[in-house]
């Protein structure tokens, strides 16, 4: 399960640490991905842009990579759903 944080979320927030729990008990292997400067120093000249989803497109080729066979579901919260 890939989790898409809100504008102010990321993988330290409670709400999203909550549903990271939820999800292990369900069975699901779960990412966080964090946008580009969001409880992280930025380190690349781009900062994180809401109508780009090159990071995304990023993350999604590195998980079915590792795991080729496994489903892949998302779920976004607040603007992480847009």
């Amino acid at each position: 399960m890939v989790i898409l944080h809100g504008l102010t979320g990321g993988s330290e927030t409670l709400y999203v640490q909550e549903l990271v729990a939820s999800s292990v008990k369900c069975g699901y292997r779960t990412v966080v991905v964090n946008r580009r400067g969001v409880n992280q120093h930025l380190t690349t000249p781009f900062t994180y842009h809401g109508g780009s989803l090159d990071d995304m497109k990023h993350a999604i080729s590195h998980i079915k990579e590792k795991y080729p066979e496994a489903p892949l579901v998302a779920v976004g919260l607040s603007l992480g759903g847009n």
